[in-house]
């Protein structure tokens, strides 16, 4: 059977569509200690905090630790199926009127965590348990789960955990305490079975304060943003000593953020119909493409022995099926690599690529 491999093992070997990468590196230093300068994709996740209710522009705290990170010397890309306040880079994972099971749920989405597959996750989620008074006492169950979801949605990623900031109302406030007791206490269990979590204290001498001489609150609930800049402040300390830890990593490969993998003709539908091997599909781990010159060689040599078992087969002879299945193989070719290229347009188009620095 006289099928054109020469083109397959071309395609496998060069690669149609090379993970270039759309996320700009940083050219101003190796940035935070022990990261060489890795992409810091976060995903701010949680409540009124994260989307920034009561700062002036909608930005909270995330355009001021942006600031942080980016003069620090990492490239940053915000990332988040939601959008809040006047910067390029607003995207997040904020849900002000949501308890942290339901934070959970919508973070769990395709649209979510499994798109952007974040390396750095802020969470800070809880305060509407603590005003609806919702089950308080397993608030750090489900604070806990959260963060094993997370974890486990995007591998080798990291969670800044942080405490909720006070409220001006006692009742809330007591029960905002008790939760941040309870967050305090999974923070440390997870740390303790080897998780990349670490908790930052908003509800410390630190954080933003309640008393109105401190000019922090826009609300009884809401910071403004002199209080959101306390916030920011903390978080890069979290995200330095994580970054202390070896902790930071290059992201995962993610369509949304780098655009199409090169993809080998073995991996297409039609070719998963037939026995050939595939010798990279089953070893392509942590989102690597191992296609390349030697995997050519194991598909030359493979193909060498199909055709000849085909030839005994067929005794030399060419049935029509064959002629059949060759011209199905090209226009399989033709079909991908179109659909490939304009996939890459229609990313482009809808804006669907990173906006990193």
């Amino acid at each position: 059977m006289q099928i054109k491999f020469a083109l397959l093992s071309l395609l496998s070997a060069t690669g149609a569509f090379a993970d270039d990468g759309l996320e700009a590196r940083s050219d101003k230093s190796k940035g935070m200690e022990k990261t060489n300068g890795a992409m810091f994709r976060i995903m701010p996740i949680g409540g009124a905090a994260i989307w920034g209710e009561g700062s002036s522009k909608g930005n909270g705290f995330r355009r001021k630790l942006r600031e942080k990170i980016v003069e620090k010397g990492n490239p940053v890309n915000m990332v988040g199926s939601r959008k809040n306040g006047d910067f390029t880079d607003k995207d997040n994972e904020g849900w002000p009127d949501l308890l942290i099971d339901e934070i959970r749920d919508k973070a769990m989405r395709n649209e979510s965590v499994p798109r952007f597959l974040p390396n750095i996750f802020l969470v800070n989620a809880g305060t509407k348990d603590a005003v609806k008074d919702k089950d308080i006492d397993k608030a750090g169950e489900r604070y806990e789960r959260l963060i094993k979801d997370l974890l486990d949605k995007s591998k080798d990623s990291v969670v800044i955990a942080s405490t909720l900031i006070h409220h001006r109302n006692g009742d809330i406030d007591n029960r905002i305490n008790k939760m941040n007791d309870q967050f305090k206490k999974v923070v440390e269990k997870l740390r303790n079975d080897k998780k990349k979590v670490l908790l930052v204290d908003m509800a410390g001498s630190n954080g933003p304060e309640t008393k109105k001489e401190a000019d922090h609150y826009s609300n009884d609930e809401q910071l403004n943003d002199k209080g959101y800049d306390k916030m920011a402040d903390l978080w890069f300390k979290g995200l330095e000593e994580a970054a202390k830890e070896g902790w930071i990593k290059k992201p995962q490969w993610s369509l949304h953020c780098n655009g199409p993998k090169k993809q080998s003709p073995w991996d297409m539908p039609f070719f998963r119909q037939f026995p050939f091997p595939a010798p990279w599909s089953q070893n392509n781990n942590n989102n690597k493409d191992t296609c390349n010159a030697q995997d050519a060689k194991k598909i030359t040599e493979q193909v060498k022995k199909i055709n000849e078992q085909v030839k005994k087969d067929i005794i030399n002879e060419r049935p029509k099926w064959a002629n059949d299945v060759e011209k199905k193989i090209i226009d399989e070719l033709k079909k991908t690599i179109s659909d490939l290229k304009n996939q890459i347009k229609d990313e482009l188009k809808k804006d669907l690529k990173c906006k990193d620095s």
